[in-house]
């Protein structure tokens, strides 16, 4: 620690050391000595000056103590000797001298003393002060009635930054805050006699930087000066050690109200029941509804829990410091809330609590009582199902679950069964084991696995077939494989019974249909001889309609008879022919063309006999009066888009004749078209522009599938 002074005597005793002093008294007696001698001996007088004599003697007394007699002895002994030698006579006066000097010899003597001892008590004194302040951790400085510093320890450089040099005689405000001037005015401190705190202050180090403070002043008086001593602690760790508590209660309290749980804090009492709560959270407050006020005026026994529950729960808690276990709150209306408890035992103090964190469970509840019920009709569905049901591990074939259909089939108890391998059974021949492990593989790889037949040999020894349908499900914890086996033994007898009872019929229809054809083939033979007889050309006509429309029927089952599906019949392949024969029949010696434009549809017959007879009718009229001049072109089309079907046949000959309504023309081809258009719920248009054109829409059916294999 630096001062700002010190006493006169202290800066003669720092300049000049024991030998200097030394030199100092021994001059100074010398002097005296050599004037007693040469007054005595020389001039031969008395001396009148020995008050000069005092000068060696007090500082030999103030610096060497008692060896100062050895000083007075040296000047009294050449002064009586040389008052002898002299033979001035009269020893009398010198006498009494050298008895003042010794007299006063010894009063220096006692007053250095006693000041040296209390120098020493006062060194001793300020060195425990100094020690005490240099080894404080707190900064303690004094300022003088200016406000200047004239004490600085270690503490204050470290925690301000400046060393003591820098700051002695600085003025205090260096080290104080722009705004903590005005608050701590100086000028105001050192005009009261003051010891005061002040707390929430900061101070500024020497980069300028602040750092938080607590002040302790007191101000004291040495030689009718005022000073004033600062105790300055550095709370910084302090600080943010509180920032930091305030910063874990604002975390805790968002936690604590922030979780959707209930969460409780209730006194243990000595009786080991449970006291008031303590505190609660925002959670308890809206599903409880009671206000906070009212939760701290309450007990958990004021929301259902009895006297005994509560009882053992506390004696676990004490005993364990945890416990669990489930309870039902009841709310402010009246509502029972079932929720599970986890709660802990902590200490606030000499006061033991619980803390408890309640989870609603009333979804969970439900959850539970839901999934027990689906259990139960997953193990009746399991149970009673008619199909083989089995739940396997992939990776080795062992049995986890088996229904009471398999085993009393089986004739072997469930119990049996559960935990032995497939790969175990003897009944299951090595190939039926084989093709099983390549099933798993299969679907452990893709994850799936069409159903597929096999046999399967009974304990018994009969065979039977079964469908088996494969598929991996999490249950029991685990990837399992569920199989079920659907036994298809009575199926295949008669699916193999309708498959040769379809066969026999298939043959029986294409026969008939055969016998159809040929009669209808008869029909158009007749038909043709008897036109050969008649010489009217119109009659002719109509000998030759009536035979292309018996010969477009017989088309059809001659169709049906050659082909595998006595169902569906190629309308493209009909409908081509059809008019190839009809278009001979009437233009071989024209020069009339015929166009075909025919998309591939199937079609059952009775869509294709109405619509063979239009195109007969359509495409006969069209070769009889379209063309005039025998030269032209018919074109037949046949689209489907998006499900419907349009049959146009057209024409680009002379158009069909103004005079004519062909929707109420008496022409049975026309009759024919616009009924047929109706027994397929078709529509017909027609439109003549630079030729004719009959449009016929419809909706496609579909071909009829085939399910006799």
């Amino acid at each position: 620690m630096t001062y700002k002074s010190l006493p006169v005597a202290e800066k003669i005793q720092s300049y000049w050391n024991r030998r200097a002093r030394l030199v100092i008294v021994t001059s100074f007696t010398i002097l005296c000595a050599a004037a007693t001698i040469y007054f005595h001996m020389i001039l031969g007088v008395e001396i009148v000056f020995t008050h000069l004599f005092y000068i060696p003697m007090v500082f030999a007394a103030v610096w060497f103590g008692r060896r100062s007699f050895l000083v007075t002895a040296f000047l009294g002994t050449v002064l009586l000797v040389t008052h002898a030698l002299a033979s001035l006579g009269g020893f009398q006066d010198d006498a009494m001298r050298l008895s003042v000097m010794f007299f006063v010899n010894a009063i220096t003597v006692i007053l250095s003393e006693s000041i040296g001892e209390s120098e020493e008590a006062l060194a001793e004194s300020e060195e425990k002060y100094r020690t005490i302040v240099e080894s404080a951790r707190d900064a303690i400085i004094t300022v003088d009635g200016n406000g200047s510093i004239v004490s600085w320890n270690s503490a204050a450089e470290k925690i301000f930054g400046y060393r003591a040099a820098e700051m002695m005689g600085r003025h205090i405000d260096t080290i104080i805050t722009e705004e903590n001037l005005e608050k701590h005015d100086f000028n105001r401190i050192i005009d009261r006699e003051i010891s005061i705190m002040v707390t929430d202050v900061e101070g500024v180090r020497k980069d300028g930087t602040r750092v938080p403070v607590e002040i302790s002043v007191f101000s004291w008086n040495y030689m009718d000066e005022k000073f004033i001593t600062a105790v300055i602690r550095d709370v910084t760790e302090r600080k943010m050690a509180e920032d930091a508590l305030i910063e874990s209660e604002r975390k805790f309290r968002a936690v604590f109200d922030g979780v959707e749980d209930i969460i409780t804090i209730v006194e243990i009492r000595e009786n080991g029941l449970p006291g008031k709560y303590i505190e609660v959270n925002r959670a308890a407050v809206e599903k409880l509804g009671y206000s906070r006020d009212e939760f701290l005026s309450m007990t958990p026994a004021d929301m259902g829990v009895s006297r005994e529950q509560s009882y053992d729960i506390i004696k676990k808690l004490l005993r364990s410091g945890k416990v669990t276990f489930n309870r039902t709150y009841i709310s402010r209306d009246g509502r029972r809330i079932p929720v599970e408890v986890n709660s802990r035992l902590l200490e606030l103090g000499e006061m033991k609590v619980a803390v408890s964190v309640a989870r609603d469970i009333t979804q969970r509840l439900e959850n539970e009582r839901r999934l027990r019920e689906s259990e139960e009709k997953y193990r009746s569905l399991f149970d009673l199902s008619p199909e083989y049901i089995l739940l396997l591990d992939p990776e080795d074939g062992r049995i986890l679950d088996v229904n009471s259909t398999l085993a009393g089939t089986l004739g072997i108890p469930s119990e049996e069964l559960r935990g032995r391998s497939i790969y175990e059974l003897e009944f299951l021949s090595d190939d039926v084991k084989t093709e099983f492990r390549s099933k798993i593989e299969v679907i452990e790889r893709d994850g799936t696995l069409e159903p597929y037949e096999t046999v399967l040999t009974h304990p018994s020894g009969r065979e039977y077939t079964v469908r088996i349908y494969n598929k991996l499900i999490h249950a029991e914890g685990r990837e399992c494989l569920l199989i079920v086996l659907n036994d298809i033994s009575d199926l295949k007898r008669t699916q193999s019974m309708l498959e040769k009872s379809l066969a026999e019929k298939e043959l029986l229809l294409k026969e008939i249909h055969h016998r159809v054809k040929n009669n209808l083939m008869i029909i158009s033979s007749l038909l043709s001889l008897q036109s050969r007889q008649v010489k009217d050309r119109e009659t002719m006509d109509l000998f030759r309609e009536s035979e292309n429309r018996t010969r477009s029927m017989a088309l059809i089952h001659e169709r049906l008879y050659r082909s595998e599906d006595l169902k569906n019949i190629d309308l493209a392949e009909y409908l081509g022919r059809l008019a190839s024969e009809i278009f001979r029949s009437y233009s071989a010696d024209s020069h009339i063309r015929l166009n075909l434009e025919i998309d591939e549809l199937k079609v059952d017959v009775e869509t294709a006999v109405p619509l063979g007879l239009i195109v007969n009718e359509l495409l006969t009229n069209a070769v009889k009066h379209a063309f005039p001049d025998g030269e032209g072109t018919v074109t037949v089309s046949l689209r489907k888009r998006n499900g419907t079907v349009t049959l146009e046949v057209s024409d680009d000959g002379a158009g069909f004749p103004e005079d004519i309504d062909w929707e109420s023309s008496p022409s049975l081809g026309l009759q024919l078209v616009r009924s047929l258009t109706e027994q397929i719920d078709g529509k017909v248009e027609m439109i003549s522009d630079g030729g004719t054109t009959f449009r016929i829409t419809f909706t496609e059916k579909g071909p009829v599938l085939n399910n006799s294999g």
